[in-house]
This record gives C-alpha cells, sequence and structure tokens, in this order.
C-alpha cells in the first residue's frame, strides 16, 4: 500500500499530536504518586514520548521541505555548546560506571546501567557531531549516520 503525501503528512501530524498527548498525560498523572522509582521511570517514558513528538517533526520536515544548512554563527555557537556538553558527559558517564562498581541493589544496578548506556550513546554521538562541526562539513547525511550507527539495536530498547 502506498501513502500519498497529503495523507502520510495527516498521519505523521497525527502521531505528533498523540506523542506529546501522551507525554502530558503521564507527566501531569505521575506527579501524585508516592514510589519516586516508579514515577521517574513513567517521566523518562513521557520525556521519551516528547522526543518521538520531535522524531516526527523531523519526519514530517524531511518528507515537505528544504532543510537548511548550518550558517557559520550556528556552526560556532554548537561547537561551544557541544564540547561543553561533551565534557559533562564524560564526567556523568565515569560517575554511573564508578556507581555501578559499587552497589549492590539489583534495582540500583539495573537503572544505573540504563543511565550508562544512555551517556555512552550521547556521548558517541556528541563526539562525532563535533567531529563534523569542527571541520564544517556537517551534512543531513552525516547527522543520519551519527545518531545510529554507534547505537546497539539502532535506537530500538536493548536487551
Amino acid at each position: 500500500m502506498v501513502i500519498v503525501k497529503d495523507e502520510l503528512s495527516k498521519k505523521i501530524e497525527e502521531l505528533i499530536l498523540m506523542e506529546e498527548m501522551q507525554s502530558q498525560q503521564l507527566s501531569v498523572g505521575v506527579k501524585t504518586l508516592g514510589s519516586v522509582m516508579v514515577k521517574e521511570i513513567l517521566n523518562g517514558v513521557a520525556l521519551d514520548s516528547k522526543e518521538h513528538a520531535g522524531f516526527y517533526r523531523a519526519i514530517k520536515t524531511l518528507l515537505t521541505e528544504e532543510s537548511s544548512p548550518l550558517i557559520e554563527d550556528e556552526y560556532m555557537k554548537m561547537e561551544n555548546i557541544i564540547r561543553t556538553h561533551i565534557q559533562v558527559e564524560d564526567r556523568m558517564k565515569r560517575a554511573a560506571a564508578e556507581l555501578l562498581a559499587k552497589v549492590e541493589d539489583s534495582r540500583v544496578k539495573h537503572l544505573l546501567k540504563e543511565i550508562l548506556q544512555d551517556e555512552i550513546r550521547h556521548h558517541k554521538l556528541m563526539q562525532n557531531l563535533l567531529e563534523s562541526i569542527v571541520k564544517r562539513t556537517i551534512m543531513e547525511e552525516d547527522v543520519w549516520d551519527m545518531i545510529w550507527k554507534d547505537v546497539p539495536g539502532h535506537g530500538a530498547p536493548i536487551g
């Protein structure tokens, strides 16, 4: 079945709204939960839904519009932001690994492993992005490759 562009655009808009609505409902719904662990896991899922809405916006843009290249000011701004983020990400990665090595509680270990996997993936993504920004060679295809090439499962949940 081939979906025509108007139908696809409409479907993507629906998915954006659904993801945003789910994110908002989860965020509001967990505010009164007593269990911090359940509350924060569900807050994480809410953030993922918000992220998915952004991905759907990107998909819609890819299908319907031309993407604008970065200008020099944007390159410089992004280089500074990403360099700082890489430093923080590195500290966070080390901190999570140190905690993981010290704790014995299996629940805490599981959460720390999730955090560490995210930190490792983010760190590699930011390093790849910085490399392209420094070279002023960033292209949409480069970003696509950077996001997914080092991600185990290419974005799908692991394990």
